[in-house]
């Protein structure tokens, strides 16, 4: 039995026509662009200073996200693929110039698949759940 006013709702109403396969395998752009938007949703971005890289086994190239994007905003599509010396073969953007911590790490750490270079302090205090004390006014005024 129907209430009076009732509306239809559920499949009578809508129902999806394409939807994402269950388990399909992200590229390696995506699996980045996904962890990401993750770290900058638990607090672990530095506004856009920070920098991951993804050099998968095997390869001597590595995936990095691009200079000026918040971690909240990069898709797969602004992913960019560095060489070893740090310059960029894929990719629609510019990278860090920091870029070289990582190149170098990969090549000395052979067992090193990610490097994630960020600010500490913002770290622990997002770890923490802790917003930075402002402290007094001018307290890092030089004396006079």
């Amino acid at each position: 039995m129907n209430a009076p006013n009732a509306r239809r709702g559920g499949l009578e109403v809508w129902a999806p026509s394409v939807v994402p396969p269950i388990g399909v395998e992200l590229s390696h752009q995506q699996a980045l662009a996904v962890a990401f938007c993750h770290l900058a949703a638990i607090g672990f971005a530095e506004n856009m200073a920070g920098h991951v890289t993804w050099q998968p086994e095997g390869q001597t190239e590595m995936f990095v996200n691009p200079w000026g994007l918040w971690w909240q905003e990069l898709t797969a599509s602004d992913i960019c693929v560095v060489d070893s010396e740090a310059r960029v073969v894929r990719g629609r953007w510019d990278v860090t110039p920091a870029i070289h911590i990582h190149t170098e790490l990969h090549r000395v750490r052979d067992d090193a698949r990610v490097v994630i270079h960020n600010h500490p302090y913002v770290c622990v205090l997002a770890a923490l759940g802790r917003l930075p004390d402002p402290g007094p006014p001018n307290r890092f005024a030089l004396p006079r």
